[in-house]
């Protein structure tokens, strides 16, 4: 799942960044520009402590391998789409890049300024938009077989749900859910929410330099001009934050009681490398403002709708010979969370 969940959020990126399907679902074969991504994101995470050595590396040709491919990868669709955006001069923006070539067009001030920052814009598209939601929604179905009974609640919430009738056979309901529907599910809110607090898609926060002056953390001074971050997955895993923090429990995120829960140490979201801090009594679906993640609600509605859609039509289970453990143990850190290979048995549900 965790390879199936990756064609569908790549697919699915490449149409709203660049109005081009990558078409792994239908080919089921990973698209050359994604397995380059991934040796990049290894590479650029491993030496993450030393991003001097990544930009040495990246000035060799024979070193920078995969980076440079997936770079080049992307230079090339920015530049058709703008080749084509360009030919005609009545075109109506109908993906992400075309939008931001109108604004460059129109120098509107939402304009990226220069050629840099649109290609830059074009690779964060790929990389924050797709890998994310990948290790998001792979781990959430993870805990979900690993817990039976919450399934078993998040089915029956979806279940409630009136779906129009399918075309082909009136006698069953569509599978399919509007963004509308799945936004009035509190379970699988709280569902989401956990998974995004145990497992933080960048777990290790983002970098960020303290101001000359230097900063005062309660009683730690650190001085100026240093690389500091936030790591999500250490805070959002603090006894001190959040009551029984290793556990899964989406009802945290739904009763009200007086356990620990300190909603503003969870941040899963980030921009430009500044995390987005939640205040207290806010969840990520209510934090607002000009810090906060563009991208969120996008991938808020694409988590909400794939997992409603899975515990509507299937039960789920692990695969024989699927470790427990091993999915949970096996993730690596490379700046995104990078999940091992999960095997699960999908059984159509018995509607009685």
């Amino acid at each position: 799942m965790s390879e199936w969940i990756a064609f569908l959020s790549f697919d699915l990126m490449g149409l709203i960044a660049f109005g081009k399907d990558f078409n792994q679902l239908e080919s089921a074969v990973e698209h050359v520009a994604i397995q380059r991504l991934y040796a990049t994101l290894d590479l650029i995470g491993r030496l993450a402590p030393v991003p001097w050595l990544l930009g040495l590396l990246t000035s060799i040709p024979k070193l920078s391998g995969s980076y440079i491919e997936f770079i080049n990868y992307c230079w090339v669709q920015v530049e058709e789409k703008k080749k084509r955006w360009l030919s005609k001069s009545d075109q109506v923006p109908a993906d992400i890049i075309s939008w931001l070539l109108q604004a460059i067009g129109k120098k509107d001030a939402s304009a990226p300024p220069g050629d840099q920052a649109l290609h830059e814009d074009g690779r964060l598209m790929i990389i924050a938009g797709s890998d994310t939601i990948t290790s998001t929604i792979a781990n959430a179905l993870y805990y979900l077989a690993m817990h039976p009974s919450k399934y078993h609640k998040l089915q029956l919430e979806t279940d409630k749900i009136q779906l129009p009738h399918n075309k082909d056979n009136p006698s069953i309901s569509s599978a399919a859910f509007d963004a509308c529907q799945v936004s009035e599910l509190p379970y699988l809110d709280a569902v989401i929410n956990e998974v995004l607090r145990l497992k933080p898609a960048s777990p290790s926060g983002q970098p960020r330099v303290t101001p000359p002056e230097g900063l005062q953390i309660d009683e730690v001074r650190v001085p100026g001009n240093v690389i500091i971050t936030v790591p999500q997955h250490s805070i959002q895993r603090d006894e001190r934050n959040f009551a029984d923090a290793n556990e899964f429990r989406p009802e945290r995120w739904i009763n009200e009681d007086s356990e620990v829960h300190r909603e503003a140490a969870f941040f899963p979201f980030c921009i430009g490398g500044l995390s987005l801090i939640l205040q207290p009594g806010q969840s990520f679906l209510t934090s607002t403002g000009p810090l906060s993640c563009p991208g969120k609600r996008l991938a808020i509605t694409e988590m909400q709708i794939v997992l409603a859609s899975i515990s509507r039509q299937f039960d789920l289970e692990f695969s024989p010979g699927q470790s427990r453990t091993a999915f949970d143990t096996q993730v690596k850190d490379t700046v995104t969370l990078a999940v091992p290979p999960l095997l699960l048995v999908f059984k159509e549900r018995d509607r009685g």
